[in-house]
């Protein structure tokens, strides 16, 4: 369970008395703080990220000179010798070793350590901004599962109200039929009606379990909830009498609150900066970077080196003496099986490649961002068309039933009635999330590696 889940019990009142259920109160922003601190994919990034940045940091320690102890002891068997007239003369000893410190610094090789670490280090800046936009896309996918849970929620709603309605008619209907107002086959066809209702709600809990468990998965922490039958805080005091016992009540934050936070989202404009776009600009770099390092082979490499070591023998005689050496050496590539050049071929293309993938990636951005305007635009009309298509659907039902009850219409009409006010309902709280959906997208593309972790 995660730390910031608040996780109490609630007595539920409705019409009947339910017994306790557990309450799940999860605000958006909560949501993608858990999200972040739980997301495997997001530490394997910052694992990666770590790595590139200490690799880059040991191909530093190159640029520097090197400063070590060496030594060395070996026993040898025979000592040489050489008989000269009446004694011979000893050239060592059995015993032999050398140790002090020993200095070695890289003059000159063409520049291929210099550049092997700007390599390393371009390449532990694309970890970096990799990992911002793994962080960017958990952002992006948190909020679509909070929006998907959003929208069942409401689904919920709205089809509780319309259970609630279908069940007070029917209740109606059951009276009119006694009193010998209406026939037997409105009463039938009424009480087919509520059945038909109640499988959309018990429908609408599923479609909000399998959203939660969606939202848990990414969150962490789910698993003490039971969502066989969840319900939402909003609706728990209206809920259709003889349905079952709710087992959460899920308190979110409301979708016009929401909205209203996601709203100045949709003039954003696709980041010059975008982590996907640095990490391929930087992954160039690399490359490039990489191919200059390989073309220092093309190059002699010359070695300052410096010793001061005891040592004993000295030379053939039997003491210990303090030696101390100074020298350069140098080695040039005469032939290598064109391993130069391929290498420099191969980093000189991968830094091509990642150039065109950082243009194709960013005319995907500036494509995607003109996309969502036009479906921004049209939603926003359809909002407002679908408000007023609930109200006066809402208009229709209540009139409907009202003719109804004084023999003008059928009830086939306000079965008719009752649905369209649902599929309403539904199409708004459905033209909503895409809204909401389209904005999270548009602050996606507008993510700037200016975040750190």
């Amino acid at each position: 369970m995660g730390k910031n889940f608040l996780l109490g019990w609630i007595l539920l009142s409705s019409p009947l008395v339910f017994a306790q259920a557990q309450k799940l109160t999860l605000g958006l922003e909560l949501a993608e703080s858990q999200a972040l601190q739980n997301s495997p994919a997001l530490k394997a990034a910052a694992a990666r990220w770590d790595a590139a940045s200490s690799q880059a940091h040991t191909a530093k320690s190159s640029l520097w000179p090197r400063l070590s102890i060496d030594g060395y002891y070996f026993y040898q068997t025979n000592v040489p010798q050489k008989n000269l007239g009446g004694g011979s003369l000893v050239f060592g000893t059995h015993d032999n070793y050398a140790l002090g410190p020993a200095l070695t610094y890289t003059l000159f090789d063409g520049g291929r350590d210099h550049r092997a670490f700007d390599s390393l280090f371009a390449l532990g800046e694309a970890r970096h901004a990799d990992y911002q936009a793994y962080e960017a896309q958990m952002r992006l996918s948190l909020r679509i599962g909070y929006f998907r849970v959003q929208l069942a929620i409401e689904n919920l709603a709205v089809t509780a109200d319309a259970l609630t309605l279908s069940m007070a008619q029917n209740r109606d209907i059951d009276l009119r039929y006694k009193a010998g107002a209406v026939s037997r086959l409105d009463q039938i066809s009424s009480h087919k009606e509520s059945l038909a209702y109640e499988m959309r709600f018990n429908q609408a809990q599923a479609d909000l379990a399998r959203a939660l468990r969606d939202l848990f998965a990414l969150t962490g922490g789910g698993e003490v909830y039971d969502t066989t039958r969840p319900v939402s805080s909003d609706i728990l005091r209206r809920l259709p009498r003889g349905v079952e016992t709710p087992t959460v009540v899920i308190d979110l934050d409301r979708v016009d609150q929401t909205m209203a936070s996601f709203k100045i989202k949709e003039t954003e404009k696709p980041a010059a900066d975008h982590p996907e776009l640095v990490s391929l600009q930087k992954a160039e770099d690399s490359s490039r970077f990489a191919a200059a390092s390989g073309r220092g082979g093309y190059w002699p490499k010359i070695q300052l080196q410096a010793k001061s070591q005891l040592i004993y023998p000295n030379f053939v005689i039997p003491e210990q003496a303090n030696q101390n050496t100074f020298g350069v050496s140098l080695s040039f590539p005469i032939f290598e099986g064109q391993l130069t050049p391929n290498q420099v071929s191969q980093k000189s293309s991968e830094a091509l490649a990642a150039a065109f993938q950082r243009e194709q990636r960013r005319q995907d951005f500036a494509r995607d961002w003109l996309k969502i305007q036009n479906v921004l635009s049209n939603l926003h009309r359809q909002q407002q068309i679908s408000q007023q298509n609930v109200q006066e659907s809402r208009q229709i039902e209540k009139l409907t039933y009202d003719s109804y009850r004084s023999g003008r219409v059928r009830f086939l009409d306000v079965q008719s009635a009752n649905l369209r006010l649902l599929e309403a309902q539904v199409a708004a709280a459905e033209i909503d999330h895409q809204v909401l959906e389209q904005a999270a997208n548009l602050d996606y593309l507008s993510s700037s590696t200016g975040r750190t972790r």
